[in-house]
C-alpha cells in the first residue's frame, strides 16, 4: 500500500469519525429536547390533575357545607347520591397517573356533569325554600289578618251585647207614682186601720217606644210588716228570675207605648193588719219595674 493510498483511507475514516460524531450529537441534542418537551408536558398534566383535584374537592366540600332541608325526601335522596358521585369520581381522580390525560379529561367531563346536576338540584331546593318562606310570610299575615278579624269580630260581639244589654235595659218599663189608697168595705178612702177592707195600689207607666206594646201582666207583691207576702185566693204564683214567686194580685194592662195610669185592687179578706211599715213591689215582663214603701198606723 503506497503512501497516497493511506491519506486517501485515512481522509475517508476520518470523514466517516466527523459525521457520525455530528450525528452522535445532533441525536443526543434531539433526544434531549424531546425529554425535556415530555418533562413539560408531565408537568403540564401534573398541574393540570392537581387544578381539577382542587376544583373538585372545593365543589365537594361546599356541597358538604351546604345544609338541604328540601322538606322532599325524594330530592335530598338524589342530592345525596351525586355527592357520593364527587366523592368516588374525586378519589380515582387522586389516584390516576397523571400521564394518562384521557382518563383525566373523562373525570373532568364525569365531574363537570355531576356539578351540572348538583346546581339544577340546588336551585331546585332553593326555589323550594324561597317558595316555603313566602308561603310562611303569607300565613303569617293571613293568620295576622284572621287574628284581626277574629279580635273585630269578638270587640263586635261585645258591642253588641253591650248594645243588647242597653235595649233589654231601654225596653224594662218604669213604675212611677207608686200610691196606696186604704179602702173601706164601701171602696171609700179611710184611715181606720180597723176598717181597712182593700188596698187600691195607684201606678203610672211612662212612654217607652223600645218595648213591646199589647197586653201585659202586672204583678203585685204587697209584703207585711213582717216581710211576708199578703196573699188571697186570687193570689198565686209567676216565675222571676227562673223562679216561682208568690204574688198578691195581678192586673192585666193594654199597654200602646204611651203614658199610662192605672189602678189595682187587693181585698184584705180575713187577714188582720197590724201597724208598721208595708211594701209594695210592681213586676211586668219578668222584671221589677217599680217598689214603694208605706206606713200603716
Amino acid at each position: 500500500m503506497n503512501k497516497s493510498t493511506i491519506i486517501r483511507f485515512s481522509a475517508l475514516f476520518i470523514a466517516i469519525f466527523v459525521v457520525v460524531t455530528f450525528l452522535f450529537v445532533y441525536e443526543r441534542k434531539k433526544n434531549n429536547e424531546k425529554e425535556a418537551e415530555l418533562n413539560q408536558i408531565i408537568a403540564e398534566l401534573e398541574i393540570s390533575k392537581q387544578e381539577s383535584l382542587d376544583e373538585f374537592e372545593n365543589l365537594a366540600l361546599e356541597y358538604e357545607n351546604y345544609h338541604f332541608k328540601p322538606g322532599n325526601d325524594s330530592l335530598l335522596f338524589l342530592i345525596e347520591n351525586e355527592k357520593q358521585k364527587v366523592n368516588q369520581l374525586l378519589e380515582e381522580l387522586r389516584t390516576v397517573k397523571a400521564t394518562n390525560a384521557r382518563r383525566i379529561r373523562e373525570l373532568r367531563n364525569e365531574l363537570g356533569s355531576v356539578r351540572s346536576v348538583l346546581q339544577v338540584y340546588v336551585n331546585r331546593v332553593d326555589s323550594l325554600s324561597n317558595v316555603n318562606k313566602k308561603l310562611v310570610r303569607e300565613n303569617k299575615k293571613v293568620q295576622q289578618q284572621y287574628e284581626e278579624v277574629v279580635q273585630t269580630a269578638k270587640e263586635l260581639e261585645e258591642r253588641a251585647s253591650q248594645l243588647d244589654k242597653k235595649i233589654t235595659l231601654a225596653a224594662i218599663l218604669e213604675a212611677s207614682n207608686i200610691r196606696l189608697n186604704t179602702l173601706n168595705d164601701k171602696g171609700r178612702e179611710t184611715k181606720k186601720r180597723s176598717r181597712i177592707a182593700a188596698f187600691e195600689i195607684c201606678f203610672s207607666l211612662s212612654k217607652n217606644q223600645t218595648t213591646s206594646t199589647g197586653l201585659k201582666s202586672a204583678y203585685l207583691r204587697i209584703s207585711n210588716p213582717q216581710g211576708n207576702v199578703m196573699k188571697n185566693n186570687q193570689s198565686s204564683v209567676f216565675a222571676f228570675e227562673d223562679k216561682e214567686i208568690d204574688f198578691s194580685c195581678k192586673k192585666e194592662i193594654e199597654y200602646t207605648g204611651n203614658n199610662l195610669s192605672t189602678c189595682v185592687y187587693y181585698n184584705i179578706a180575713d187577714e188582720e193588719l197590724v201597724t208598721g211599715l208595708y211594701e209594695v213591689t210592681i213586676f211586668i215582663d219578668g222584671n221589677l219595674i217599680g217598689s214603694e214603701s208605706f206606713y200603716i198606723k
